[in-house]
């Protein structure tokens, strides 16, 4: 269900889901090399900048927070092998 169509979004729920959407859009995770196959189309009742590029065009602000630097956001998507205890174990 999309955010705006769930009557318990409140505001705060919305600004999370814009802030969701516009990274892994950013990062490559809605049209990129990461992305599963036909995924703009699968999510295009709830997010339609789903290439960088259009991103950049619709919401230059956002990428321009994105890429400020200071901010510690994430530059890549995670690809999901996790290893618990590799944050125990010295470099």
């Amino acid at each position: 269900m999309c955010a705006q169509e769930d009557e318990t979004c409140d505001y705060g729920c919305l600004l999370t889901e814009y802030f969701y959407w516009a990274l892994t859009t950013h990062l490559g995770g809605q049209d990129g090399p990461l992305a599963p196959p036909g995924r703009c189309a699968d999510i295009a009742d709830e997010w339609q900048p789903c290439q960088q590029r259009v991103l950049g065009l619709v919401s230059p602000v956002t990428v321009a927070l994105f890429e400020a630097p200071g901010f510690a956001l994430a530059t890549r998507l995670p690809l999901g092998d996790y290893d618990p205890g590799r944050r125990h174990r010295k470099p």
